[in-house]
């Protein structure tokens, strides 16, 4: 089979630290395969798992993508990787599934720097944060263009004899 290198991720949504990432671990060899994370894990995606798998296909840098249901371990298993590359926040923090996984095909394990261009997580928390802004500033836009209210009038007499009446039995 030849030289496979394989990374993985949610890539949800795919942003310029992925695309710096893909082509650091396709200057490696030039055959990388790019397992997806499917819409169950970690959150509900923002972009549908088969739109993922498609803008992954026509990266230039990757040659083949799988989508997973979380467990790369099996992915591993099934695919016998010649080297896994994960980003260098991953050093440490790799399941041991995965690092098993990894012994028993004979894949080597490669961390590449980690790409501070962007994170799916910060994209998310940030787009998150300017939409509970618009939110916030519509609804208070609404409630000063309203007209002012009245001054609360009883409807009900509250008189000692009406209530006398009410609350004696």
């Amino acid at each position: 089979v030849g030289f496979m290198i394989l990374t993985s991720g949610v890539f949800d949504p795919l942003h310029a630290g992925h695309l710096a990432f893909l082509r650091q671990a396709w200057e490696i060899d030039g055959a990388v395969t790019v397992a997806v994370s499917d819409d169950a894990y970690r959150h509900l995606p923002l972009v549908p798992l088969t739109q993922r798998v498609e803008a992954l296909r026509c990266l230039p840098w990757v040659s083949d993508v799988v989508a997973h249901d979380g467990d790369l371990a099996a992915v591993i298993l099934d695919r016998r990787p010649t080297l896994l590359v994960k980003g260098e926040d991953w050093r440490d923090r790799l399941p041991a599934a995965v690092t098993e996984a990894c012994a028993a095909v004979g894949a080597r394990i490669q961390y590449l720097p980690t790409p501070r261009l962007a994170s799916s997580s910060a994209l998310l928390a940030d787009y998150q944060r300017r939409l509970n802004a618009e939110k916030l500033m519509a609804f208070e836009a609404r409630v000063t263009a309203q007209a002012p209210a009245q001054p609360w009038a009883p409807c009900t007499d509250y008189s000692r004899e009406t209530r006398r009446a009410i609350e004696a039995p």
